[in-house]
């Protein structure tokens, strides 16, 4: 079966593990105007662990997903991206929007940390979980290496030869959440306004309930801090 053609204002949030699109989703739901799920692409194996659901299957939910009422999104992971997906999304003229963090390093320590405690953004029952403190760690540094790495070739891979094909807008998780302190109320008003514009639906405040998880200083948080501090300064 064909997907159904599609209008412009239906969307798709691409990113990587915590670079802050499961924030953006919230955000987005709180606006009256958007409903936007998660990572409807995947199936849960058991609290916290989660896989990819077969190619037939992913793309059975994609061609039922968008019912052409209102404006309407989900979020993906790269890693969870069927085959041809990209094409397909081009030429039902569905907007893209790609969150990416600007501290790697930070990015990959927190996804490492997520997989060795299974707290991620969300549960396995699908709630938001809000946690802030952790304990401490002590991670390979050669792991932080290979996962900043990867996480780099494939962000560059995707930006450089897929991004530019797309109706496409770049969020940054700096810019949804700030530098300062663990709650996070609301999208700044210069980010809220570029996505708004973007998906042609009133500017208006995108509300968010979320505290940073892993909030504390790397240095209080990594055993071995002082072994990676310099991978902290590159990336």
């Amino acid at each position: 079966m064909l997907p159904p053609k599609l209008t412009p204002n239906k969307f798709i949030i691409i990113g990587q593990p915590r670079a802050g699109t499961s924030i953006l989703v919230e955000a987005l739901n709180s606006h009256p105007d958007v409903r936007c799920a998660m990572e409807i692409l995947l199936r849960t194996v058991s609290p916290g662990k989660t896989e990819n659901k077969s190619h037939e299957e992913r793309w059975s939910i994609i061609n039922s997903f968008f019912d052409n009422k209102g404006v309407k999104g989900f979020k993906m992971m790269l890693v969870q991206a069927p085959n041809n997906i990209y094409s397909w999304l081009k030429k039902n003229n569905v907007k893209v929007i790609w969150v990416e963090r600007g501290d790697v390093f930070r990015q990959v320590v927190s996804t490492e940390i997520a997989r060795a405690t299974g707290h991620w953004a969300l549960n396995w029952n699908g709630k938001i979980k809000i946690k802030v403190d952790r304990d401490t760690f002590k991670i390979n540094r050669a792991l932080i290496q290979k996962g900043i790495n990867a996480t780099l070739n494939a962000r560059n891979k995707f930006k450089e030869h897929i991004l530019p094909d797309l109706d496409h807008i770049i969020i940054k998780y700096e810019d949804m959440v700030g530098e300062e302190g663990n709650e996070i109320t609301e999208i700044p008003m210069q980010s809220q306004t570029k996505i708004c514009a973007f998906l042609g639906v009133n500017n208006q405040k995108l509300g968010v309930k979320l505290k940073k998880q892993g909030n504390k200083d790397l240095s209080k948080t990594l055993i071995n801090y002082e072994e990676l501090k310099d991978l902290s300064l590159l990336y």
